[in-house]
């Protein structure tokens, strides 16, 4: 079935996937995997409650924003740990290929024989280790073995600095990239993922470690910074954030980990668009995600799985409008979407030059700031929201959505990235599959804004913004993991606009009317400069014909 990719594209922004750097299959062929084995439920020892909950904030982190492949393993036993290591053991890795191996749980120390342990699930409260627990020692050896180049094994437990040897932080060779030096970006990565490296993380030495772990608060801290400007985190980064933690982490190397080798979480960059792929359940390459309730497929798009829900102005929303009722059940099929807006920086990677600002006043009309659209000069003929930001923006914000964009800009940019990714199928959402994902689909808790009712948390708009649009992924995301789907800038839908559309509405994968007399498009979410009520998940707007 050939895979189609929607878009979520804004008034003046796309929803798309990224804000940082990912070099081509073509430059970096090894992929990225990340493991975890994490353990709250134990059979005799005391319950644990933050471990299954600290990975997979990490494994989200780590797919939407470095592209890594994850796996959670929830609660195993012995058996279960080793098997799976065995099954990575398996795998076919390219020379830069990297692996975290991750451990969160209880620890055990035995000061008889000078031992750490990691405790699974059956792990039994004797002294007789060897059946039921899992030695630090002998789980390096195990890892240090597996034919992968480059791996991090992260330790989270008590006593886990039993495990460490020695200390080493090294840098990378080489000097780090510009902002826009991609040629020595890529260089400064072939150059660090040239030596074999083996690095050892611990979320403290030879001390008890809370459930609630400064060791990964301060690794989230490290990822949700992207990186900076060039998009990337080497290993001597993250070491030195995380040794701020307490207890301290203790970092060593493992194995035959060779001088000056590293361990990079380079920033991914997905096509510009928001994936959907109707009817369509699986697919190949899929993971879960952090809840185990919906897949991300391998590119790092979220499955919205179909169902019916009730669009429109339903009880939870304020100050609706006349075109927002009457509220009617909808049923739609599976699709994918991507976690975010489209950045300035991707609308560049592939469009070359950022979107003309022009459109609109070479006929002597504004186009707004916060979304890009052409005031109308008619009034009358459908809802519009109220502005008076028509100025320049101070600076390009690559990391921001990008803006301007008209609708036959967004038309080129879709055939742009279908005619790079043969065999997919890029476009824009329909408007019911846009207010079904930022409800948060089947897992949607009746929420006013797309993820909760406090806005403050959730969206840039005018009581909180500054005045301007921010950078994607900063707020809370909604019940799916999308972010910024209230706030900051308004989506493009690919349905036109029709004011008393919800009358006549199909009830199974609405499309929009055939036609409008100023042929607008739908536009939702609300922008940065806006009230909260534009934010809500059933208002709407419209974006005014080709500008």
């Amino acid at each position: 079935m050939k895979r189609t990719i929607i878009f979520l594209l804004t008034l003046t922004a796309f929803a798309l996937q990224s804000s940082t750097h990912k070099p081509s299959s073509s430059f970096r062929p090894g992929k990225d995997y990340a493991l975890f084995f994490a353990i709250n439920d134990y059979d005799h020892w005391q319950d644990l409650t933050q471990p299954i909950s600290d990975v997979e904030s990490i494994a989200k982190d780590l797919r939407d924003l470095y592209a890594f492949e994850t796996e959670i393993i929830r609660n195993p036993d012995r058996t279960t740990i080793l098997t799976t290591i065995e099954k990575y053991r398996a795998k076919t890795y390219a020379a830069d290929a990297q692996l975290l191996i991750f451990f969160s749980g209880h620890g055990d120390f035995d000061e008889s024989t000078k031992q750490g342990f990691f405790i699974p699930k059956g792990g039994r409260k004797v002294v007789e280790f060897g059946d039921s627990y899992l030695e630090y020692q002998f789980l390096k050896q195990r890892i240090a073995s597996l034919p992968c180049n480059h791996i991090i094994l992260a330790l989270d437990a008590c006593y886990s600095g039993t495990a460490n040897e020695s200390i080493a932080m090294r840098g990378a060779p080489g000097s780090r990239p510009g902002t826009n030096a991609e040629a020595q970006r890529q260089q400064y990565i072939s150059s660090s993922l040239q030596y074999k490296s083996r690095f050892m993380l611990t979320s403290g030495a030879k001390v008890r470690t809370p459930d609630k772990s400064a060791f990964v608060a301060k690794f989230l801290e490290v990822l949700r910074g992207q990186g900076g400007a060039d998009g990337l985190v080497n290993s001597s980064e993250l070491f030195g954030n995380l040794t701020t933690a307490m207890p301290k982490p203790v970092i060593s190397t493992f194995g035959d980990h060779e001088p000056g080798a590293e361990f990079l979480f380079i920033g991914k960059n997905i096509p510009a668009g928001t994936a959907i792929v109707p009817d369509k359940r699986t697919q190949s390459g899929t993971t879960t995600s952090p809840g185990g309730t919906n897949e991300v497929s391998s590119d790092g798009f979220v499955l919205v799985k179909g169902g019916a829900f009730m669009m429109g102005c339903t009880k939870e929303q304020q100050d609706c409008g006349k075109d927002e009722k009457p509220v009617h059940q909808v049923t739609l099929n599976d699709f994918y979407i991507s976690p975010y807006e489209v950045t300035l920086r991707q609308w560049k990677q592939v469009m070359g030059s950022k979107p003309s600002r022009n459109d609109g006043k070479k006929q002597g009309k504004p186009i707004s700031k916060a979304t890009g659209e052409k005031v109308p000069s008619d009034a009358s003929t459908a809802k519009r929201d109220n502005r008076s930001d028509f100025s320049e923006p101070e600076e390009d914000c690559d990391d921001c959505p990008v803006e301007y964009v008209s609708w036959n800009q967004a038309q080129d940019f879709l055939q742009k990235i279908n005619e790079q990714n043969p065999g997919l199928n890029y476009r824009l959402p329909t408007e019911a599959e846009w207010e079904y994902a930022a409800r948060g689909g089947n897992q949607s808790k009746g929420y006013q804004y797309a993820g909760g009712n406090e806005i403050s948390v959730l969206a840039w708009y005018s009581g909180n913004a500054g005045g301007k649009m921010r950078p994607v992924g900063k707020k809370q995301p909604n019940e799916l993991g999308l972010y910024d789907m209230s706030g900051n800038i308004q989506e493009l839908c690919s349905d036109l606009y029709g004011e008393d559309y919800y009358k006549k509405s199909p009830a199974s994968n609405p499309q929009g009317p055939s036609s409008n007399p100023v042929n607008y498009h739908v536009i939702r979410g609300g922008a940065w400069s806006h009230g909260p009520e534009s934010c809500s998940t059933a208002n709407r707007s419209f974006h005014s014909g080709s500008v």
